[in-house]
């Protein structure tokens, strides 16, 4: 987890503020925000391309090493055939919500860009739950790596004329075939057996019946999490929604910072949660869990208190179209982190458990309750009202998923001890303090958010929140 956090944390950032920030800013008000409401529209659909065989694929695969060359040519034609169908519903989706010219000019490079993105993440399933958890790490952030060298020489050199929105996503399509492709090599040669392409309707069938369960825990989390920039984009007046839709992106972009981390840690938990539940490893369990909380939680909280002080000077200095309204979605937006954190913890648990009827009921809820927030909200108030919608939506899903999760496995109460929570109380406390504090030193502040966080961070190692040692140990 160690490497895996240093990696993202080096990489994925830069290109979030170095490169995907500078393009939001390069562009005219409301063309990102156009962009980023098609990326949710094709993110929804995005679920057709995969039916839940991702997370299916990566519990089989790391409890079933026996049939993994068998069946793996299989899921990966399966897959293919999916792809197809995505297509075809994503595009007549398109024509019948009423696009007009500029989004249909870049929306089949963003609907090629989420196939993409889903074979990639397919084939990474692959390889973290074959254990090969270094390699996956690596090629968690390859792909960004491989954009910020693409779209560094088209925002600094110009080769093709002025920057504008289709080179971006042209460029992404380039960044990801090169990562499916070069994925796909590793996997390759881990992999016992050619991974060559295998047509049998009636096994496919199996399969789709087996990952369905999955797919509508997929499709409710990808409803509830992003429908509100299509509904932003769509419910306000064209210009204004463009417009809201910009500056709700520009604030999501710091949180979606945090949930790629997140997400790549419950990529990782995922293969693991499933291999300590077959046969059941309650100790080892129930420390993996524990552990994850510690670091999941500090990340989260420290990110949320530091935008809840330093929002007003970050929003400006970062985003060139910042209004009055920006800062305050940062602020409710960063904190909806906290229970983000939560859910890429409890949600990869339930998953590797196969406690998937609870999740899905608990799931139509926050979907319904999002919609009709969405709903409420967006009409009168923008983005702030989707801002707040997401916030409730996702405290709701947590703690439903914690509960759960302590209802299936009661034992796993014991590991989240009131020591634990003491420490991470502590810990918050001792956070606001220190982000309070750097207020006042003389330096720009840049320099008093690292100082802080650095201070943060010392400050919960010393006080046993958290502990290089459990990582160690989880490693071994």
């Amino acid at each position: 987890m160690a490497l895996l956090v240093g990696i993202n944390l080096l990489i994925k950032p830069f290109y979030i503020f170095g490169i995907d920030l500078q393009v939001q800013n390069r562009l005219d008000d409301g063309e990102y925000g156009l962009y980023f409401s098609l990326f949710n529209f094709a993110f929804i659909f995005q679920l057709l391309a995969d039916l839940g065989l991702l997370q299916f694929n990566s519990r089989f695969i790391s409890q079933q090493e026996n049939l993994r060359s068998a069946y793996l040519p299989m899921l990966l034609s399966l897959k293919a055939v999916l792809g197809l169908g995505y297509f075809a519903l994503a595009f007549g989706a398109a024509f019948l919500m009423g696009y007009g010219e500029a989004a249909w000019q870049i929306l089949p490079y963003i609907l090629l860009n989420q196939f993409l993105l889903s074979g990639i993440l397919f084939l990474r399933s692959n390889l973290s739950a074959m254990a090969f958890y270094r390699l996956d790490s690596l090629l968690s952030a390859l792909d960004k790596l491989l954009l910020i060298i693409l779209l560094y020489s088209l925002l600094s050199l110009e080769p093709f004329g002025p920057f504008n929105i289709l080179q971006f996503v042209q460029a992404q399509s380039v960044g990801y075939a090169l990562t499916f492709l070069i994925c796909a090599v590793f996997l390759a040669q881990k992999v016992e057996g050619p991974l060559a392409w295998r047509i049998s309707p009636r096994r496919m069938y199996i399969l789709l019946k087996q990952a369905l369960p999955y797919a509508f825990v997929i499709l409710l989390m990808t409803l509830y999490s992003r429908m509100d920039a299509v509904m932003i984009e769509r419910l306000l007046p064209a210009e204004e929604g463009k417009l809201e839709a910009d500056q709700y992106a520009f604030a999501y972009r710091l949180l979606d910072a945090f949930n790629m981390i997140a997400y790549l840690f419950a990529g990782l938990l995922l293969p693991m949660f499933s291999r300590l539940l077959r046969p059941l490893q309650l100790k080892d369990l129930g420390q993996l869990m524990a552990t994850a909380f510690r670091w999941m939680s500090f990340l989260s909280v420290s990110l949320s208190i530091a935008l809840f002080f330093y929002a007003e000077e970050l929003a400006p200095a970062l985003y060139e179209s910042s209004h009055s309204q920006t800062p305050l979605l940062l602020q409710i937006l960063l904190f909806s982190a906290n229970a983000a954190g939560l859910i890429y913890i409890f949600g990869p648990f339930l998953t590797a458990a196969a406690r998937l009827k609870g999740m899905n009921i608990f799931f139509a809820f926050g979907v319904v309750l999002n919609f009709g927030l969405n709903l409420l909200w967006i009409p009168t108030y923008g983005a702030l009202g989707a801002a707040v919608a997401t916030l409730i939506t996702q405290f709701f899903i947590a703690i439903t998923e914690m509960l759960l999760s302590f209802r299936y496995f009661p034992a796993l109460r014991s590991y989240f001890s009131l020591a634990l929570f003491f420490r991470f109380i502590l810990g918050s406390a001792l956070s606001f303090g220190i982000f309070y504090g750097s207020q006042f030193l003389p330096l720009i502040f840049w320099f008093k958010i690292l100082l802080a966080g650095a201070a943060s961070l010392l400050s919960a190692f010393l006080i046993g929140q958290l502990s290089f040692r459990e990582l160690l140990e989880l490693r071994k």
